[in-house]
């Protein structure tokens, strides 16, 4: 399943490593999540939207083409 992690992260003017630390995970593990290496859990998940402010729906699925 693609993410879209990373497009949001940045439009925070997050780095990679700023939302790992926020997470309490290695920068080298959020890159496999960002690639899709590695799946997150729901609870991942729904940390990684809450830090993004954003929906799961934005995190997982593209509704406008914009990302």
């Amino acid at each position: 399943m693609k993410n879209n992690i990373a497009q949001l992260r940045s439009a925070k003017g997050i780095t990679q490593a700023e939302l790992a630390r926020q997470l309490g995970f290695s920068r080298s593990y959020m890159n496999r999540l960002e690639r899709l290496n590695k799946k997150p859990s729901v609870e991942t998940s729904v940390r990684i939207a809450t830090i993004l402010d954003c929906s799961l729906d934005d995190l997982f699925f593209n509704h406008d083409g914009d990302l």
